[in-house]
């Protein structure tokens, strides 16, 4: 189901988008809301969405995201390789395909993909 739904999303899978070379992708709220959340029941309302895609030879760099105090985001890895990391928290980690996990926007977090295939996660915010 969760593979149906991320090929239904308009994402460049080369990392290439006109005549742009992108670092990371990211979805639109509605299109990410209305593909996704019909998998992810028992979690209340959506407020926010995205797939975030980060491609081969590349990375996220170091962030924290602002305006979304009393949230709770979650994570879902929907497709990754062995050579791509995320940063949360001052620890760098791998997850699995299909791992679930809660995470703490407002921390410092990145992404890094030394690998051949696009790491991709799902994330949305729900109230905390």
């Amino acid at each position: 189901m969760l593979n149906e739904a991320l090929s239904s999303l308009d994402i460049p899978r080369n990392g290439v988008q006109g005549n742009a070379r992108l670092d990371y992708h990211s979805t639109a709220f509605e299109e990410t809301r209305r593909v996704f959340e019909p998998c992810f029941t028992g979690f209340g309302p959506w407020l926010h969405a995205g797939v975030i895609t980060v491609f081969p030879q590349h990375l996220l760099k170091l962030h924290t995201d602002h305006g979304i105090d009393g949230r709770i985001r979650w994570h879902v890895v929907l497709e990754t390789n062995a050579h791509a990391w995320s940063y949360h928290a001052g620890v760098w980690a791998q997850h699995a395909v299909g791992e679930v996990f809660p995470f703490t926007a407002t921390e410092p977090h990145g992404a890094v993909n030394f690998g051949p295939t696009p790491r991709t996660h799902l994330f949305f915010d729900v109230a905390g």
